[in-house]
């Protein structure tokens, strides 16, 4: 995504919709030939485009969204293999009325290249640029604070 410029989180979030509507247009386009048009270096171990994917699940509805959004982190499934170096795989969930209550997701990744304790804290970051973005969506990116309690009390200047 283009985050040139420091844009707030609503226009990145302008950004990317503009883009994945683009993309979908071309969705029949076969995978094996955007693989081949891009031509990008290959390793028989790694994705042939991306390595990271984040996944949301959304029943179908009417658009309806919540002030505040839950993700509850389940633990993954002991496949002992990792589609991608690093996956977050989230369900939305909806109350009657079609009001997003929150997510539940999966989180998958390649244990030669990531602790279980760095994928908690990439997530637990993750959950605080989400809550930052959801209060202040007018806020620009370089604003949105991604730091957890500890780590902003350990580099905090002491007197």
């Amino acid at each position: 995504m283009d985050t040139s410029g420091d844009p707030t989180f609503r226009t990145l979030l302008a950004r990317t919709r503009a883009v994945d509507l683009d993309a979908f247009t071309h969705q029949e386009v076969p995978f094996d030939q955007v693989v081949d048009l891009v031509n990008p270096a290959r390793h028989p171990a790694r994705h042939p485009l991306y390595q990271t994917a984040l996944v949301v699940h959304a029943p179908p509805g009417d658009g309806h969204r919540a002030d505040l959004v839950t993700i509850t982190p389940e633990p993954p499934p002991n496949t002992g293999t990792a589609r991608f170096d690093l996956m977050f795989d989230w369900d939305e969930s909806r109350d009657g009325a079609g009001h997003a209550q929150g997510l539940t997701g999966r989180t998958e990744y390649s244990s030669d290249l990531f602790t279980q304790d760095t994928v908690e804290l990439l997530l637990q970051r993750y959950l605080l640029l989400l809550s930052a973005a959801v209060r202040d969506p007018d806020a620009t990116l370089h604003t949105l604070d991604i730091l957890t309690d500890s780590e902003r009390r350990a580099s905090s200047p002491r007197p």
